[in-house]
């Protein structure tokens, strides 16, 4: 969930790459992932690695270790419960779902995912997610330099410098992003398709955070 798992890994989207190989070519992601080599001690070196997501989808998949349950589990235990009624999850070949990639929802609903976490997993009073979990997951990842905790990425490498330090986000691909800061009680989503260098991200987060300030 650090992405420092030691595995040899390439997330460059713009070759074939392991992660390019990862979504179009294997049926089995979790499988091709954990079958790369290890190249580091793992908890030492951060390398954003995508494929370990789907390990962790697999891991979670073997845990449950029914498929029925499982593939009910996040509607169940998430999606219904915060009414994100349009989100869709899907699986590879091999029937693990994606966690890496292929979730899909509306606008309003990754609003409503960004609530759940600036309000710690309460949701209406509801605890949905084990009390402290957000409170961990915003922990840095060895290695990454203040860049990302479990699963987030977070602002504590002053990445946007012109927004709380307590900001977090989901970076998706080609920005879209779900932007989130306790500190305004500020959940922001940006869906989009910007190639790298087109769209200027933490200015565009600035000017919002600025308008509210005043």
């Amino acid at each position: 969930m650090h992405m420092n798992s030691g595995l040899e890994w390439n997330e460059n989207y713009g070759n074939l790459s392991d992660v390019t190989i990862m979504l179009h070519k294997s049926t089995d992601m979790a499988e091709f992932t954990y079958n790369k080599p290890l190249v580091a001690r793992p908890d030492s070196v951060w390398v954003y690695n995508s494929g370990a997501t789907n390990i962790v989808s697999y891991l979670m998949r073997k845990k449950i270790n029914n498929d029925t349950e499982y593939y009910a589990f996040p509607r169940r235990e998430l999606f219904n419960p915060i009414g994100m009624r349009s989100a869709i999850f899907e699986t590879d070949a091999s029937g693990t779902f994606v966690g890496s990639s292929y979730i899909y929802a509306s606008m309003r609903d990754y609003v409503r995912f960004g609530l759940l976490y600036m309000n710690k997993g309460n949701w209406l009073g509801k605890q949905i997610l084990p009390e402290g979990w957000t409170d961990t997951a915003m922990q840095p990842a060895n290695g990454s330099k203040g860049q990302y905790g479990s699963f987030f990425w977070l602002n504590q490498s002053n990445d946007y410098p012109d927004v709380p330090k307590d900001l977090f986000m989901c970076r998706g691909h080609d920005g879209q992003f779900i932007y989130i800061i306790p500190s305004l009680e500020l959940v922001v989503v940006r869906t989009g398709f910007s190639k790298k260098g087109d769209f200027d991200y933490p200015k565009f987060l600035a000017s919002i955070v600025a308008c509210i300030k005043k």
